[in-house]
């Protein structure tokens, strides 16, 4: 009889160590979704704690623009605002073929020659003291004469700039003919002078110049 007191305690305490066992999980799992909220908590603080990566991007891809065709009123417009093309003054060559008929070296600065106020006594000079340039010293075609002496020039350039320079000191002052240069341009009463001088003026009227 013993016996079967003990084999039912023991049914018993079986019966008893599943029971409690059965409900350990109960108890624990709370515990566990507990300390998950808290953990779970502590990631969110953390994660809002921590920096914010930023990316940069260095190499943007290459676009192509397309050619968009102007309709033909933009293609007038813009063809009227573009500039006009320089238009080379007639008289150049002009100039240059009458000094070359005259075998004048200054025929190679015609158009520099024209860009003067006073050309054409700048010409006609140089026709009464050097014959157009063809006998000069230091590229003085004018006979242009300061305290040193002889003025000398680096090239026809000069020689021309300076000349019309000098020349215009007559005409501002009402000398603007041979004939009133003659006693302070050259000194003393020249005829030969004034004539080589007019004969080129006159020469110069006579040339089909576009005004």
């Amino acid at each position: 009889m013993t016996s079967r007191i003990v084999s039912r305690l023991s049914a018993l305490n079986q019966i008893l160590v599943i029971v409690v066992l059965s409900s350990i999980p109960g108890l624990i799992l709370p515990v566990n979704a507990s300390a998950s909220t808290d953990s779970s908590a502590e990631t969110i603080v953390k994660a809002e704690n921590k920096p914010r990566l930023v990316f940069e991007i260095k190499n943007f891809p290459t676009i192509t623009i397309p050619t968009i065709d102007l309709d033909p009123d933009e293609e007038v417009k813009t063809n009227l605002e573009a500039k006009p093309e320089p238009v080379e003054n007639p008289n150049i060559a002009i100039l240059e073929n009458y000094l070359k008929s005259k075998n004048s070296p200054l025929a190679d600065y015609a158009d520099y020659i024209l860009k003067h106020q006073n050309w054409k006594l700048v010409i006609a000079i140089s026709n009464g003291e050097s014959g157009l340039c063809k006998r000069q010293l230091a590229n003085n075609c004018w006979g242009i004469t300061r305290s040193r002496g002889l003025e000398r020039y680096e090239s026809f350039a000069q020689g021309i700039t300076d000349a019309d320079y000098v020349i215009n000191k007559y005409v501002s002052r009402g000398a603007d003919t041979p004939e009133e240069m003659l006693m302070r341009y050259v000194g003393w009463n020249n005829k030969n002078w004034v004539r080589a001088a007019n004969q080129i003026l006159a020469q110069i009227d006579q040339l089909p110049l576009v005004n």
